[in-house]
């Protein structure tokens, strides 16, 4: 075989081999890509129903909260019930947007940055959700009660749970900002991990495969 016959076929080989690689790349990224989109679905319909569940529990305490106006204990309790189920309404919208961007969004970064996102909204916002029931479980209490027997709890014994779910909310507060101090960063991480959800958490490390894959 002549010099320049070698140098073409060693040319041909180099090419097809750039080739071959370019194209393990490419089906690796879309099967990580695909499986990063897949386990978000139960996110998905989880959201879909805390929406619906929000929306039907905000137009039963807004009736509730209309119906007893000017009666202060019972309109209180349920206006405070209403606007939080109101914001559950928003917290799911929100998120079900975030998911739909990342199912749809084919660039690797535009979807990394759309998780991050999500990520952020359940780790910084949607906790609140739940904090706020230190208090308003009271106020639960008060609409069922009040609807049971048409009389309002003993102010008393509301104060006394108000006082305690005041003191459970700085509590609670003042130890999440203690687990995400500096020196306590692994356990501040692991909340986020639990308050992500696994969901997330899974499509992320189906991100990072890819990146680390790219940079092999």
């Amino acid at each position: 075989m002549e010099l320049d016959q070698m140098k073409l076929a060693w040319q041909s080989l180099e090419q097809r081999l750039e080739r071959q690689t370019t194209l393990s790349h490419h089906l690796f990224n879309e099967d990580r890509a695909r499986r990063a989109r897949s386990t978000l679905h139960p996110l998905l319909w989880g959201q879909a129903v805390q929406l619906a569940v929000g929306i039907g529990l905000a137009m039963f305490f807004a009736r509730f909260w209309i119906g007893h106006a000017g009666q202060p204990l019972p309109m209180v309790s349920g206006l405070l019930l209403h606007l939080w189920s109101v914001a559950l309404v928003v917290s799911a919208g929100v998120q079900l947007v975030l998911l739909a961007r990342a199912h749809y969004a084919q660039p690797l970064l535009v979807l990394q940055k759309t998780l991050a996102l999500l990520r952020r909204w359940r780790t910084r916002w949607t906790p609140w959700l739940g904090v706020a029931f230190w208090v308003l479980w009271a106020a639960v209490a008060e609409v069922l009660f009040r609807s049971a027997s048409g009389r309002d709890l003993p102010t008393d014994w509301l104060l006394a749970n108000l006082l305690i779910g005041g003191i459970g909310i700085v509590v609670t507060v003042g130890l999440f900002r203690w687990l995400h101090s500096p020196a306590r960063a692994h356990w501040g991480e692991w909340v986020d991990r639990e308050n992500a959800g696994r969901s997330i958490n899974r499509a992320q490390a189906l991100l990072d495969e890819i990146e680390r894959f790219e940079r092999e």
